[in-house]
């Protein structure tokens, strides 16, 4: 017996007030009833049956029944259906419906599980692609820096042992053009990161404007090149000491200002730093950099913080530069605003709030040697260009230094000598620097210092050097203040 589709339409009020019943005692069920008198004339029109005792009984079972079908429906059991009752109408086309409602619920259940399965598969698959993109960046980090760090190594010692000014002025552009190139990489390796949540920020004393200045500085004979002047105007009641990344700030700066200087010709870049607002632990900063450039035009404005995306042929560069200072902000909880009018210039800002410092917590990082005499040295790194590099460093700063291309032979060097501190490289073949590491403190049972040395910048090796045993991590190329900064801190003998 099927029912109409107004029979269908007058039980789905019925089945709704079943599903919101529970146990009742007879009082309390007519109390309900009582509230939902049009159910009630539904229910007695359904059952065909009169206000009784024996009414209340034969209703609360069927209840009970109806009941433990849709709460089976609500726990995916679809095994039981209602018995339809031919000799009634009215309960045949409601025991009808849910049997429906039933067949329906189970095929979006099964469809349910289904994309369930789907998604499940999609998510495995995107991790699996995820990890095969960290992997490919991990590598292309470490095949492209490598040879950068002994570009801008070798390039470094050249200049400081030259007094020819043309050989100097040679040197000086390869040198830039290695930065600049490093610059591109770390800048689509840090997008890769900020958008894979790897990011991370490390706060620290910071003098605000003496960052500001050492960033502008070696942007300036660009600048001038282009005749273009650049202001800094820091104001006042600004704290000395802040507590901020100042490689991420860094990065925001030199990005803006070097934005500015590519679009400026003949003109003034003016950077203002101003107080907004203070309070006793912390400081509102509005950080504005204004140029007299070509500007841009009102509909190519959003497209700028696209990456990869110029609004001028003429620009170079990857498009990545405001890119990478939008997503820092964003991860400070912050907004990079511009405004700009084509043909008269481009002005960006951004406010941020930062945590006041003691100026005492602030470490002037300037001495770039260290004082190495008498001190046995082992290097560790399958690339003989970054062997001779260090090499040269070190013996420059008095240390007496050995070389091996693998960890398997660092761990028999140690065997055979007693050095004061090793050098040793993350990726090598025969063994990497973690396992070296784990032998030389675990089987030989030695607390030689040992810096890690890596151009992987992606899939969290620092953390992992620290958990094999190394006492401290350098980044390549080697920044020489932070090489002199960590061999302070293991106080050689």
């Amino acid at each position: 017996m099927k029912p109409s589709k107004k029979d269908i339409k007058a039980a789905i009020p019925v089945i709704r007030f079943l599903l919101s019943c529970k146990s009742f005692e007879e009082s309390e069920l007519m109390d309900i009833f009582d509230e939902n008198e049009s159910i009630l004339d539904d229910l007695y029109t359904l059952f065909n049956t009169k206000r009784s005792a024996q009414s209340f009984n034969e209703i609360q079972n069927k209840i009970d029944e109806l009941q433990q079908i849709l709460f089976g429906y609500a726990q995916a059991d679809f095994s039981r259906k209602v018995t339809i009752d031919e000799e009634n109408e009215n309960i045949g086309a409601l025991g009808y419906s849910i049997n429906i409602l039933g067949e329906e619920l189970e095929s979006m259940h099964e469809q349910e599980i289904q994309n369930q399965v789907k998604l499940k598969n999609l998510i495995s698959e995107l991790e699996d692609a995820m990890k095969i993109k960290d992997s490919f960046l991990a590598k292309m980090s470490h095949e492209m820096r490598t040879p950068l760090n002994s570009i801008i190594g070798f390039t470094e010692l050249a200049l400081n042992s030259t007094t020819s000014n043309e050989d100097k002025s040679r040197l000086t552009i390869i040198h830039d053009q290695s930065l600049d190139l490093l610059s591109i990489i770390n800048n689509i390796l840090d997008l890769t990161k900020i958008n894979s949540d790897q990011f991370s920020f490390v706060p620290s004393a910071t003098d605000l404007q003496e960052l500001i200045k050492s960033k502008i500085d070696p942007l300036e004979p660009n600048a001038e090149k282009r005749g273009t002047r650049i202001n800094l105007n820091f104001g006042q009641n600004i704290n000395s000491t802040l507590l901020l990344d100042k490689v991420r700030f860094g990065q925001i700066f030199t990005n803006l200002i070097n934005n500015s200087i590519k679009f400026t010709e003949k003109g003034e870049i003016e950077i203002n730093v101003q107080l907004i607002e203070e309070s006793t632990k912390n400081q509102v900063i509005k950080f504005s950099i204004a140029d007299t450039g070509i500007g841009i035009k009102k509909e190519y404005i959003k497209d700028v913080l696209e990456p990869f995306k110029q609004v001028s042929n003429h620009s170079g560069g990857t498009g990545l530069g405001l890119t990478i200072v939008k997503d820092l902000l964003d991860q400070m909880n912050s907004k990079l605003f511009i405004e700009s009018e084509y043909g008269i210039g481009t002005r960006v800002h951004f406010t941020v709030e930062l945590s006041k410092a003691n100026k005492e917590t602030i470490r002037k990082d300037k001495n770039d040697t260290y004082n190495l005499e008498k001190q046995n040295i082992l290097i560790v790194d399958d690339n003989p260009f970054n062997r001779m590099l260090i090499n040269q460093l070190l013996s420059n700063w008095g240390g007496t230094c050995d070389e091996v291309e693998n960890g398997f032979d660092a761990v028999e060097a140690v065997k055979e000598k007693d050095y004061d501190v090793i050098f040793m490289d993350f990726q090598m073949p025969v063994m990497d620097g973690f396992e070296a590491t784990e032998t030389i403190r675990k089987k030989l049972c030695k607390s030689t210092p040992i810096i890690g040395l890596t151009a992987n910048v992606v899939d969290g090796t620092a953390l992992k050097s620290n958990k094999a045993g190394m006492n401290a991590c350098l980044i390549k190329p080697i920044d020489r203040l932070l090489l002199v900064k960590e061999l302070e801190k293991l106080e050689l003998k």
